[in-house]
């Protein structure tokens, strides 16, 4: 199976590198002496520039078996950031390559390509048929399996934007994170530029400033470290401060207190919040406006406060300050980037404390914030971060290979001179197509998107949200069909086109887990896993059956 890409005008210059070093000086001179000659080099090299890329799956190394890093990997020597090159798929002139486009479209069945499969690990090149039949031909599928064992099933979108490092690597990275072994609490603050990718409020100049206000500079007694936690209920404007809890740098609580909201509570969000419409009633006090001018008395600008994603918390309360310490990046999750750690999981781990057994508790979340910040600093920076893997955007940005991410995890949209290239949050499919079509031939290297609309309309979401019941899976699968039919057609010669779905069919596997979840005793929830082990292999085995295909115009 080999697909081929046009003819193209790019060059590598290890490649003209190493056509110049092979010449000699015999020829050198004869070159000098005939002018034939000399444009018979200058014909040769031409026809060099002129082939096309070309990619052949290995059947072989097919069938036994092809992982979501063995695609990541293959990306990276596409991209010329790798040069082992791939054991699976033989491709050739790699540097004729114009663009890559990655799709990640979970809740892709077998059904959903020609060939009667029942499973994707039987599929043998089968074409995706909301497509037309002459642009289908052109892509070549294989089944690709998901991360995981026989009883786990990780993230593949993870696996893919996450580089393992070599030992030489790790060793290096740990060895730049102990430079400074002794670290301060300004250490931990957070730069503007992180500030702006996590979308903090910053200025004042926001086009809806209204109810606003700005911490401003003062000099007090006392601490000049505070953390901060807020508890919130749903209204239908969204998210309201309901309370608020400030703890200073001894741990002492400094401020407490219910906030009266000043529209109607539609969703009290007790379990997380621990509010009640009688507690609310009984003990709210103040409003919002109260509230902010009594924390502008305690918190100068030039003091730190202390959260974990405190930018939640600044923008219910309406306050804008630009020295903060951020437990949920101060510390990494343990599956890596674009993942952010629960203080609870942090709590666990590190201070070896159970919180958030139940309803939330801003004074103990505060706590858990301020006792992980001084821990972190006990430690140096090393503490807390993975050193096992670098993103993938991060280090093609390293080989100059400019790149686009689209998906909804991204907190806001921006771009990093130095770090991961251009982000923009898509949580619509429309949104993820809109920018893939305007930036298709734009000067971008790697685009990769990740759709959500047919996993939604086919119930392959774990937490189901509103309004996914109205997604018909038919109009959703044709409506791919015509986007990837125009991403094709709009492309520019030399284009490879890649579609994952990540994972197989995880309905099964996601019931058995919500299940065991809400037992909470973990020996009782443990014991039921064993119990249950048979039916959670052959959910997980279904769960990791995925499938990729592709092509190159």
């Amino acid at each position: 199976m080999q697909v081929q890409g046009p003819d193209t005008n790019v060059v590598s210059t290890v490649a003209l590198g190493t056509k110049k070093r092979r010449l000699s000086k015999a020829s050198v001179q004869e070159e000098s002496e005939h002018t034939d000659g000399k444009l018979e080099v200058k014909k040769n090299k031409k026809k060099k520039k002129e082939k096309p890329m070309t990619c052949t799956l290995q059947k072989t190394a097919v069938d036994k078996g092809i992982g979501v890093k063995d695609v990541r990997d293959m990306t990276q020597y596409l991209l010329q950031a790798e040069n082992n090159s791939p054991k699976w798929i033989d491709i050739s002139n790699r540097s004729s390559l114009q663009k890559m486009v990655v799709l990640f479209i979970p809740g892709l069945q077998p059904s959903d390509f020609g060939g009667g499969r029942s499973a994707f690990s039987e599929i043998n090149d089968d074409k995706f048929k909301y497509i037309p039949e002459q642009i289908a031909s052109k892509f070549h599928t294989f089944p690709v399996m998901a991360p995981g064992s026989k009883m786990t099933l990780f993230s593949p979108y993870n696996s893919f934007i996450n580089v393992g490092l070599s030992k030489l690597e790790k060793i290096n990275r740990l060895k730049e994170l102990q430079k400074k072994r002794k670290i301060t609490i300004n250490d931990l603050v957070l730069s503007e530029q992180q500030l702006v990718a996590n979308d903090y409020p910053l200025t004042s100049g926001d086009s809806n400033d209204a109810g606003w206000v700005q911490t401003a500079e003062f000099a007090h007694d006392g601490s000049h470290i505070f953390a901060l936690d807020c508890e919130m209920c749903l209204s239908e404007q969204g998210l309201v401060l309901t309370r608020i809890s400030l703890v200073n740098f001894d741990n002492e609580v400094i401020y407490e207190e219910l906030v009266k909201p000043d529209v109607p509570i539609v969703d009290y969000l007790t379990r997380y919040s621990g509010i009640t419409e009688e507690k609310l009633a009984a003990g709210a006090k103040k409003s919002l406006p109260e509230v902010q001018q009594d924390l502008l008395k305690i918190i100068s600008r030039s003091d730190i406060l202390i959260g974990h994603s405190l930018q939640n918390d600044l923008k219910v309360m309406k306050l804008k300050h630009s020295l903060i310490v951020d437990t949920a990046i101060i510390y990494h999750h343990k599956a890596g980037d674009p993942f952010k750690p629960s203080l609870k999981y942090l709590s666990e781990t590190f201070l070896n404390k159970s919180i958030q057994n139940g309803e939330h508790d801003s004074i103990e979340d505060a706590r858990a914030c301020l006792e992980l910040t001084k821990l972190k600093i006990l430690n140096g920076l090393a503490f807390g971060i993975g050193i096992n893997t670098e993103n993938l955007f991060t280090k093609l940005h390293r080989f100059e290979v400019r790149t686009m991410l689209l998906n909804d995890m991204i907190v806001k949209d921006h771009s990093e001179d130095d770090s991961k290239g251009c982000l923009i949050r898509c949580v619509e499919d429309n949104e993820t197509w809109t920018n893939i079509h305007e930036n298709l031939n734009k000067d971008v290297k790697l685009i990769v998107g990740r759709l959500k609309n047919l996993e939604r309309s086919r119930n392959y979401n774990k937490k189901p949200r509103k309004g996914d019941d109205l997604l018909e899976e038919t109009t959703v699968l044709r409506d791919i069909g015509q986007h990837l039919t125009q991403v094709y057609e709009n492309a520019a010669p030399g284009t490879m086109i890649l579609v994952m779905s990540g994972t197989g069919d995880t309905r099964p596997w996601n019931n058995l887990s919500t299940e065991l979840d809400v037992i909470q005793d973990k020996k009782e929830r443990l014991d039921k896993r064993r119990e249950r082990e048979p039916e959670i292999a052959d959910a997980i085995k279904l769960a990791r059956d995925g499938v990729a295909s592709f092509t190159v115009k």
